[in-house]
């Protein structure tokens, strides 16, 4: 497999507005979008953070926080758990950003592994 660099952290929170105020304005860390129950900031080096409040729709799954790796080629990649045995707990998911999967790793946590992938017209 290779990991290109960490790109992305998540965390579910019953304190979503602390923490994504934490996350600002003591990290320094830019927001990129702020809703309801769910903000997205971003490092300087692009990767990003999301804080998911308890009302939040998006990945219900996570229990604590979770790091992603930015992958080459996340088919690939892919194939490589499923070789291995790893459970996948998230399939392949799709945006105009990109694409990413989440998966259970041996001490029983979830993480991620994304592809950047070039938004088409």
């Amino acid at each position: 497999m290779n990991i290109l660099k960490l790109s992305w952290v998540g965390t579910r929170t019953d304190t979503h507005d602390e923490t994504a105020a934490f996350f600002h304005d003591v990290m320094g860390l830019t927001v990129k979008h702020s809703g309801k129950d769910f903000t997205v900031l971003a490092l300087q080096d692009g990767a990003t953070v999301e804080v998911f409040g308890p009302t939040s729709s998006f990945n219900r799954h996570l229990t604590h926080p979770v790091v992603g790796f930015l992958v080459a080629d996340l088919e690939r990649s892919l194939n490589e758990l499923h070789e291995a045995g790893v459970e996948i707990v998230l399939p392949i998911q799709r945006s105009n950003e990109g694409k990413w999967l989440h998966f259970r790793a041996p001490d029983g946590f979830v993480y991620e592994l994304s592809e950047d992938e070039p938004i088409s017209e």
